[in-house]
């Protein structure tokens, strides 16, 4: 067997040499690095474990909100929209119309208005939509929450003590779909707004006023606030005694899927949603206990007070009073 040439033996040995002194500098000169003053510190916090996971946690929750922001500033672009709802005869079509008002009748079909608001020497555009008030057309509601900002709930203050059951009836479908809405925007979408409006509140006064809206006195708004609050509480806490006598649903108030034909079924058309499921109408009721405006998710309830007079228009020739101010204020916040 022939003898290793020492040279070869000589260069082998050096180059070992020479790798193993310059992963000992490389090794010194790291934890030289990681024993400085500013480096320490961070070495210790990425050695533990906890502390990692409550950075890498913050910083994902940061670029979440910095790139999904929450609030107002999530509210969609464009210029907001609201629909007007409610029972027949509640006076929809009148605050809606802009010139004198309409002989009373129910609507047949939504109408759509773009509507001018002022205040403190500027201008604010809001797009109104007043829909149908007749039982047999509301499906249209639930269709129109899905692509607003806000829903105007309109009850003639003096008609809803004898109507209280009907006019409470239409809030459960509503507010499934207004909640339902909400939870498919996501959790950092706004919440959409319901605004209950006790209006005709001018009938509550015995004076006679010559302005176009008229003023309502304070004591007047006070009275159909309660009046509207309280009644509407009332139904509801029926009806969620009801729903929850019945075993989780109101008879009536949900909703099938249509379901899709042969042809859409081919070409891999989506799965119809259906509307009122029970996992929305869980959004509205809250738990156990007497009903809370507060426990319906995704959906801001608030109150207001309107009164048209005798000219019942948004804008008139005359001069005009508050009547109207609770709902211009409502849509200028949009």
């Amino acid at each position: 067997m022939a003898e290793p040439d020492p040279h070869f033996v000589a260069d082998t040995l050096r180059m070992r040499a020479e790798m193993a002194l310059a992963k000992v500098q490389r090794h010194e000169a790291v934890q030289r690095l990681l024993s400085h003053p500013v480096i320490a510190p961070a070495r210790d916090i990425v050695a533990d474990p906890v502390m990692c996971a409550a950075l890498v946690g913050a910083f994902l929750a940061l670029m979440f909100f910095i790139f999904y922001p929450t609030g107002k500033k999530s509210r969609r672009a464009g210029v907001p929209k609201a629909i007007l709802v409610g029972p027949t005869d509640a006076g929809k079509t009148s605050i809606f119309s802009k010139d004198e008002a309409p002989a009373t009748h129910t609507s047949t079909v939504p109408s759509t208005a773009s509507v001018a608001l002022h205040a403190s020497g500027r201008t604010k555009t809001v797009r109104l939509v007043d829909m149908a008030g007749h039982a047999r057309l509301r499906d249209e509601v639930s269709a129109a929450v899905v692509d607003t900002d806000a829903v105007v709930f309109v009850v003639d203050v003096m008609g809803v003590v004898r109507n209280a059951a009907s006019v409470a009836e239409q809030l459960p479908p509503l507010l499934t779909s207004m909640a339902g809405t909400a939870s498919r925007r996501g959790f950092n979408a706004a919440p959409l707004r319901l605004f209950i409006l006790a209006h005709k509140a001018d009938a509550l006064s015995r004076e006679t006023s010559t302005l176009s809206p008229p003023d309502l006195a304070p004591q007047i708004r006070q009275t159909a606030e309660e009046r509207v609050r309280s009644v509407l509480t009332r139904e509801m806490d029926r009806l969620k005694s009801a729903r929850s006598a019945s075993g989780g649903r109101i008879e009536g108030m949900g909703r099938v899927a249509t379901q899709r034909g042969w042809w859409a079924r081919l070409f891999g058309a989506p799965e119809p949603v259906a509307e009122n499921t029970e996992d929305e109408e869980a959004l509205v009721w809250g738990g156990l206990g007497a009903w809370n405006w507060d426990d319906i998710e995704g959906v801001d309830v608030e109150w207001g007070v309107t009164g048209l007079g005798g000219s019942k228009s948004l804008t008139g020739e005359c001069e005009q009073g508050d009547g109207l101010q609770d709902l211009t204020d409502f849509l200028w916040d949009l």
